[in-house]
């Protein structure tokens, strides 16, 4: 579901032209429902249902015969959602929606040549039906967010002409914490003469701003902007910067190159001198950036450290990246790992799982592989390119697909079903599949840069436990809370206090950096809580509905294989 605003862009290209939506040149989902087919939608205005359900999206997913009705708040300038099922059944095979003005909403169903059907719900109910306003009128709309609504329109008033003013009002917002802000000052900027702010943007020492401001010249510059370009984001402090800020500067490089051009030699060797040691990394996101970027610039032993991630990712869709973006590497293969890379294609061609196109996708990158042989290669390779010599490359059977984007909706009911019968194997293996063992330590083992987990199920209900991993954000213990700090020169910092102490607050700024990053205090113009928990929401999406369980339950055992909940 996603929030046209002003310049609004999503990163929809065909084929393997998408973009993920942590590029800062996208304006990123309000939510994600997952795998589906959208068919018809409605907002709840004019339904005769409690106020939370006329203030609801609905979305058809003809695919899943699912109606979704999606509840959204305002959140900075845009917005965030959660979704429930609204309505299932099999088959539901739904194809539009409409909300009548007998106030009940209609919906069909057919297509494909299945039976159709026209559908009507009302509601029965002690809540009231009384009309409400849209989301924002509603009685406990955030101030701020009506604030920072108004905000975003006015810059995205500079986006479709120039102004001399819009250089000035929009500077100060390209390092908001507020995704959707910063998203329209840049393009605001953007739409101005390029002369006027070039050596502004390059002479700014704010990293959300200056990481903003390398895409915003790399969109709107020339190629000879290229070197101060690279220049101005080789000196950021990689080591302190977000996971987010990450991203986002690891997407300017990568536009600087593809929009300009070849980097010369000595800003290529600048660049790798900057980020050719933060790969591999913890995070999966930066490694799959990295993995691109270090390709592209023939960065030495990144075939054999990208080769190694395939091997050990969890998920098709990771595994694919790699293979996706190792066919271009023409230099640093190894005879093993060249046999490796065309083994897991076959492997993937024929065992794998995707639309109507995987097969062809394989095929094509295959082909991209093969052109980068010389000849003597191709002949000595020719068995293992066709399928006919196989080597190990990764356990398929161990490898995952997104299968759900999970709510507490769908597994509440199922809350009965943690008391026994669980598997402890199961549990086990859902825990480092959702890669909680990165920042946990849980029964002596495991990270330390959140709670321990170990006692957690001593201290929780397994309804606590299920909504932690399912939703991160809705409770934060203190310990580990974050905030937001906004320096008297207007960087916006975000990240937990580690340490304060002689008027120095020392931050972690995302969960794997390697050093901390000082403040004084004398130079924090405010600060507020962090409403986003350092946990990533969605790990678990690559767990089945047991699976999800399973982890819920090995967590309330403490890593204990005997304890009651895994009695048959």
């Amino acid at each position: 579901v996603n929030h046209a605003v002003s310049a609004a862009e999503f990163g929809w290209r065909f084929g393997t032209g998408k973009w993920p939506d942590y590029y800062p040149d996208s304006q990123g989902a309000v939510v994600d429902i997952g795998l589906g087919s959208p068919t018809g939608i409605v907002f709840g205005t004019g339904a005769k249902f409690p106020a939370k359900y006329q203030r609801a999206l609905y979305i058809n997913d003809w695919t899943y015969g699912k109606i979704y009705a999606v509840h959204m708040r305002p959140a900075g300038g845009s917005y965030v959602a959660d979704f429930e099922v609204f309505a299932e059944a099999k088959p539901l095979p739904v194809t539009d929606v409409v909300v009548n003005n007998d106030g009940a909403l209609y919906f069909t169903i057919g297509g494909r040549g299945v039976q159709s059907g026209l559908y009507r719900v009302t509601y029965a109910g002690d809540e009231s039906t009384a009309a409400v306003g849209a989301i924002e009128d509603a009685a406990n709309e955030d101030a701020a967010a009506t604030k920072a609504r108004k905000l975003r329109r006015e810059l995205e008033a500079f986006h479709t002409r120039t102004d001399a003013g819009a250089v000035d009002f929009a500077w100060p917002h390209l390092s908001s914490s507020d995704r959707s802000i910063r998203y329209a000052a840049r393009v605001a900027v953007e739409h101005q003469d390029v002369a006027l702010w070039k050596d502004k943007a390059l002479a700014d020492g704010r990293a959300t701003a200056t990481i903003q401001l390398m895409v915003a010249l790399a969109r709107a510059g020339s190629p000879e902007l290229q070197s101060a370009i690279l220049s101005r984001l080789n000196q950021l402090p990689w080591n302190r910067l977000t996971e987010e800020q990450t991203l986002e500067a690891l997407r300017a490089y990568g536009l600087a190159f593809i929009r300009l051009g070849k980097p010369a030699a000595a800003d290529a060797e600048a660049v790798l001198a900057k980020i050719d040691s933060l790969y591999p990394g913890q995070s999966d996101n930066v490694n799959r950036e990295l993995c691109q970027l270090l390709i592209y610039l023939e960065a030495p032993k990144v075939v054999s450290r990208s080769m190694d991630l395939l091997k050990k990712a969890t998920t098709q869709q990771d595994q694919l990246h790699y293979a996706f973006v190792l066919r271009n590497a023409k230099n640093g293969w190894s005879s093993d790992e060249r046999k490796a890379y065309f083994s897991w294609l076959s492997m993937a061609e024929a065992k794998y799982r995707g639309g109507a196109s995987f097969k062809n996708f394989i095929i094509r990158i295959r082909k991209d592989a093969v052109d980068t042989l010389s000849e003597t290669d191709r002949l000595a390779l020719k068995d293992v390119i066709e399928g006919r010599e196989q080597v190990e490359s990764v356990e398929a059977q161990t490898t995952r697909q997104f299968i759900h984007n999970w709510q507490m909706e769908d597994l509440l009911p199922m809350l009965d079903q943690l008391d026994s019968g669980r598997s402890f194997e199961r549990g086990r293996e859902a825990y480092h599949v959702a890669q909680c063992y990165k920042c946990h330590r849980f029964a002596g083992d495991g990270g330390a840069t959140g709670p321990d987990l170990t006692g957690a199920g001593n201290r929780f209900s397994a309804r606590d436990l299920l909504e932690s991993v399912v939703a991160p954000s809705k409770v934060i213990s203190d310990q580990y809370k974050g905030a937001n700090f906004t320096t008297v020169d207007g960087e916006v910092i975000s990240g937990r206090v580690i340490e304060d102490a002689d008027g120095v607050l020392r931050i972690r700024t995302n969960p794997f950096a390697d050093d901390l990053m000082e403040i004084k205090k004398s130079d924090i113009e405010s600060s507020k809580p962090s409403t986003v928990s350092e946990m990533p929401q969605g790990a678990i999406n690559v767990l089945t509905k047991e699976e999800v369980l399973d982890l819920v339950a090995y967590l309330r055992s403490g890593g204990n294989e005997k304890d009651k909940v895994f009695a048959k």
